[in-house]
């Protein structure tokens, strides 16, 4: 058995989450783990071509695959998969030609406490002036929400008037959750993207749209950037790998 690593990254339109999966590997090796290669789900080598290279030219035949992802979502469960050949999160091996690879999908970040405590510490302490915004992509599946009410629940214990947001797809829009934090007496906003790459799209129109509320929204850096982002990642590859 030879152990490898693929970093997965759903999305490389933007560029950055892609230079940010870099950074990830050479944390990883950084770390001591060995065959760590980065994929991206709609790039022009396929997650698979990169698992049948690292089969090929490295031999590795038992895959650790750590998605870049917020949260458990479509991608998680069902898309990313099957861009491995994989059934959903849960198939645990796969043909590469006429050989058997093992395969371990892990988890998205979800729930930790330990990031909730970086981010407390990053934002400092409360102010009634001020309130916080968690913006999360969003999905269709219901996880996402429990896992932004998690964070949301930690910053209120906190003492921080704090709402939960979602660009794409939940049941707080950016706008709403402005005017929640402004009926609460906040004259201010930080806004604090649960994203790995804070440079799309979804992300843009959704501060737009927050700042179309009529006061001062700032942004705090994307939970990815914390160190301890990083360190949890680490800690889904199983030891010795």
């Amino acid at each position: 058995m030879k152990t490898g690593t693929i970093l997965l990254v759903p999305h490389g339109g933007n560029g950055s989450s892609v230079t940010f999966a870099n950074e990830c590997a050479r944390y990883l090796e950084s770390k001591g783990r060995h065959n760590v290669s980065v994929a991206v789900g709609d790039g022009n080598r396929t997650p698979f071509e990169v698992m049948s290279s690292m089969f090929n030219e490295e031999g590795v035949d038992t895959f650790c695959i750590l998605p870049l992802c917020i949260s458990e979502g479509m991608l998680t469960v069902w898309r990313l998969p099957e861009r491995l050949h994989l059934p959903d999160n849960a198939g645990s091996w796969t043909m590469v030609g006429d050989h058997d690879v093992a395969t371990r999908f892990s988890t998205a970040l979800g729930t930790s406490e330990r990031m909730s405590e970086a981010i407390l510490d990053g934002l400092g302490q409360p102010n009634p002036d001020r309130g916080a915004v968690l913006l999360f992509h969003g999905s269709e599946l219901s996880v996402a929400g429990r896992v932004a009410q998690y964070y949301r629940e930690r910053m209120v214990q906190a003492g921080w008037k704090c709402s939960e947001a979602f660009a794409k797809s939940g049941p707080v829009s950016p706008s709403e959750a402005v005017v929640r934090l402004i009926s609460q007496g906040c004259g201010k906003v930080t806004v604090v993207p649960f994203y790995i790459s804070a440079d799309g799209g979804s992300y843009s129109r959704a501060l737009s749209e927050m700042r179309e509320a009529g006061i001062p929204v700032e942004e705090s850096q994307p939970i990815s950037r914390y160190p301890v982002f990083m360190e949890i990642l680490d800690s889904k590859v199983p030891e010795d790998w």
